[in-house]
């Protein structure tokens, strides 16, 4: 959708690239109200399908907050287009402004109605994804975007696509059926381990949120404005943006995972949660905390096949992703419960980046070179050495003053031998942070 409405865009066709995104957003409505009306009728069939654990009150919860999907995923979808919209018109501000008010709201709504937990959760999103419509759309208005209501599906720039939607929705709903695959084996588990999961989850979906979906959301316009450049240049861009995420996502992880006991008793550990079920969550923490860089990692080879038109590749990323989850985490839960499923979702993700590289470097012949090897691998080694220092400090104790002196000891030694070893990320990070204290001018 973004690669073809920004070269309409390019080639100076506002009509053509309005008319375009109207047509991809009925199609959308479409196949969202053909499946829901399915999974309506059949509603308790998918339920237990995808969450066989689920039994009495907790069947009939889940039934009553399907009610809140339908609105739910149509009001994702038009903030979707809204995001294509601006975004392509390098419009990020406004995109992350508006945003944030699906978390306020729900935020809102749970203070105000504290004793109506997941069905305020669920309302809250509803209002917040409107509100965030709400003001894209008048932002478009307001900048007079040329939009368009009309459904053409026999127009030249539909039919560029029209092969590669069913691969690509294909591809993106295995992918969404991941986490759903993961909390539906959880449940056959016992239940304290299907709250420990939830719990830990609350953690990594924020720290995604912040570091890995803004980075996802804000590359595809990027680089479908670099593919017009050339290959090189997308070359370029895919092996930058990689050495920016392993610079900040990956020591990020490390230190997620070599904190996780604090974390956990300082966020959680008060009333039903116990020492205990923070002695549980602290290496499931640890696992997924690691795994958010392989999944940052495999959202930016996503983002370069999309700009390419490559629907196949993500489909087959996808097949790999679900495949491998079912299998791994039958075989791992098995012996190792509910760890078994983030060593499943560390595995599959290895595998799914090992494939997307293998296209990149032999079918659309993007090879990021030794030089580019070099500087990830600096970047690990300078990561790894960050927080073995930061360890040896804090030792076996986790009183807060040994963590927080730690953590500035690991931080100091990953910018200093980052700037020993001349990793670019690392020298533009301190100079920001140096012309912020007005060290330097």
């Amino acid at each position: 959708l973004t690669p073809v409405y920004v070269d309409l865009l390019r080639t100076q066709k506002p009509d053509e690239a309005a008319e375009f995104l109207s047509s991809m957003l009925w199609t959308y409505i479409a196949v969202v109200v053909s499946l829901f009306a399915l999974c309506g009728f059949f509603s308790e069939w998918v339920i237990r399908i995808f969450a066989p654990g689920f039994a009495g009150d907790r069947l009939v919860i889940a039934k009553e907050l399907a009610i809140y999907a339908f609105p739910l995923i149509l009001s994702m979808g038009a903030n979707g287009f809204c995001r294509v919209l601006l975004e392509s018109r390098k419009q990020f501000v406004v995109t992350k402004v508006s945003q944030a008010l699906i978390p306020i709201s729900v935020l809102a709504l749970l203070l105000l109605k504290s004793g109506q937990g997941v069905q305020m959760i669920f309302l809250g999103l509803n209002i917040g994804y409107l509100l965030a419509v709400g003001v894209q759309v008048g932002w478009l208005w307001v900048s007079r975007v040329k939009l368009s209501l009309t459904w053409r599906v026999r127009s030249s720039a539909f039919q560029k696509v029209r092969h590669i939607i069913a691969p690509l929705l294909l591809g993106n709903l295995l992918a969404s059926c991941s986490p759903i695959v993961d909390r539906a084996m959880i449940s056959l588990l016992s239940e304290g381990d299907l709250g420990v999961y939830g719990y830990t989850q609350i953690i990594i979906s924020n720290v995604t949120l912040i570091f890995v979906t803004s980075l996802s959301t804000t590359l595809l316009p990027v680089f479908s404005h670099i593919k017009t450049e050339g290959k090189d240049a997308l070359t370029r861009a895919l092996a930058d943006t990689l050495r920016l995420v392993l610079f900040v996502i990956f020591p990020l992880g490390l230190f997620l995972a070599l904190y996780s006991l604090p974390l956990i008793e300082l966020l959680f550990e008060r009333g039903a949660f116990t020492s205990q079920d923070t002695l549980r969550m602290a290496p499931l923490l640890g696992i997924l905390a690691i795994c958010m860089t392989l999944e940052a990692g495999v959202l930016v080879f996503a983002r370069t096949f999309n700009a390419l038109l490559d629907a196949k590749t993500t489909m087959i990323g996808g097949v790999l992703n679900l495949g491998g989850k079912v299998i791994l985490n039958f075989l791992l839960m098995q012996k190792y419960g509910v760890y078994g499923i983030a060593v499943s979702t560390l595995l599959v993700n290895t595998l799914v980046i090992a494939f997307f590289s293998w296209r990149i470097h032999f079918v659309h012949q993007m090879t990021l070179g030794l030089t580019q090897l070099r500087e990830l691998a600096k970047i690990v080694l300078v990561s790894l050495s960050g927080v073995f220092v930061a360890k040896l400090v804090m030792g076996d104790e986790t009183t807060w003053v040994l963590v927080g002196s730690s953590a500035a000891v690991g931080v100091l030694v990953f910018l200093l031998l980052s700037l020993l070893l001349k990793i670019k990320e690392g020298k533009t990070l301190v100079d920001l942070v140096l012309r912020k204290f007005g060290v330097v001018q």
